[in-house]
Order: C-alpha cells, then structure tokens, then sequence
C-alpha cells in the first residue's frame, strides 16, 4: 500500500559549548517540514520511500580552528531529498539502498559566510548492501557507500574530493548447528576493504582528517 505524510517539528538543543570567555553559548532552536511517501508492494516485504525535508536551525556553533572555543554563527538553512529502498529478490537474497541529495547554506551568517556551505556537509551520499544467506546459520553481505564532495572551510575556498568505500561481513548464527545455541553468533565485519584512503572532513583548510583505515572487526554475541 501507499502511506503519505506531512509533519512539522520544532526543536530546541541546549549547548554544551563555550565561548572564547567560557560561557556557554546559546541553544541552538530548529524547525522543519517533512513530506513524503512509503510504498509497499501489496504481497511483498519490499518497501520504498522517498522523503523531501526543509530545515532552518538557529544559533548554530562552529568551533573558532586553531583555538579550542566556539561560536555561533547565525542560521543554517537545509533542504534536501532522501530516497530508500529495501528488497527481498528471493528467499535468501535482499537488498538495500539508500540516497540523500542536500542543499546548505549559511543564512544571516556573522562571520559574512552568507550563502556559504558550511564544512562537514556533503552535497550528496549513498549506500548500497547486498545480503545472501547460505545453508548452516551463515549470512555473507558487501556493501558500497559513496560520500559526496565537502567544503573544507567556511569561506567555500577549496574543495574535498568524493570517495567510495566498499564494506563486508559475514555472520553464522550457531543455532543452526546447535539449537542449544539459538540465539548466539559469530560475526565478522570489514570496512573499507579496499584500504582506500581519504579525507573524511576538515574544519578548516590547515585542519583536515584522514577517514578510518581498513578495519576487520570480529564479534561474538547473543540475541535474546
């Protein structure tokens, strides 16, 4: 079936964050519309979304680089689409999908960074993960996620390059071998399989972070 909405919210954070004088700053207030529509094919577990977003925040804090203080410079404006899908092919094969596009900007800015994107805001990202489950308890699953170009700093001077990692992991519930196991499981987690590396996010053109190394996680755990 088909299930739209409309909603409106209003926030208001209180800050944590301080000033060059050690006081703390003022909260930070949003308000946001949201539309969209989900759809579920009629028999399937399959289910698609699509959503559009209008954002203003209020007294947003940035950190003053190099110094350790805050403050808050003025109002940001969001507006964006948000698309995904999840689908089950066969018994033993789904999928998932995800994509955001956003467009940010600085509004009534006090630094003079009106029109500006602020930095650690890519324009667009994306994901997509493919799930197989074999025989004995064991689910295998690769992914791709994609993070789309970023400002390095405030004033919009130099750009930070998109990047597409690829993730993995397998899983065995060890119930299926035993069922006095039912619930425990043994999973392995790869990101970044192929080692990729690049900057992940800057807050400031002299102060830039490299994104996580390739990582082979493994963990044991139980579902109750």
């Amino acid at each position: 079936g088909i299930s739209p909405y409309l909603s409106y919210s209003q926030a208001i954070t209180p800050q944590a964050l301080s000033d060059a004088n050690g006081n703390l700053l003022k909260p930070t207030t949003a308000s946001q519309y949201e539309a969209g529509v989900k759809y579920q094919p009629v028999g399937t577990s399959d289910l698609y979304s699509i959503a559009l977003y209008d954002l203003t925040q209020k007294d947003v804090a940035n950190r003053v680089v190099p110094e350790t203080y805050y403050a808050s410079v003025g109002k940001v404006h969001s507006r964006g689409i948000e698309l995904e899908a999840h689908n089950q092919l066969t018994s033993r094969l789904s999928t998932i999908a995800t994509a955001s596009v956003n467009h940010v900007r600085y509004e009534d800015a006090i630094d003079g960074n009106n029109g500006n994107t602020p930095y650690v805001t890519p324009n667009a990202t994306a994901s997509a993960w493919v799930n197989y489950k074999f025989d004995y308890g064991i689910t295998t699953g690769v992914g791709v996620r994609y993070i789309g170009k970023q400002w390095a700093d405030n004033e919009n001077t130099t750009r930070i390059p998109s990047a597409t990692l690829v993730d993995a992991s397998v899983r065995m519930d060890l119930g299926a071998w035993r069922s006095q196991w039912k619930g425990a499981y043994v999973q392995l987690n790869a990101k970044n399989l192929g080692g990729r590396d690049y900057v992940a996010s800057c807050y400031g053109t002299g102060y830039c972070y490299w994104g996580a190394e390739r990582s082979v996680i493994a963990t044991v755990g139980y579902d109750f």
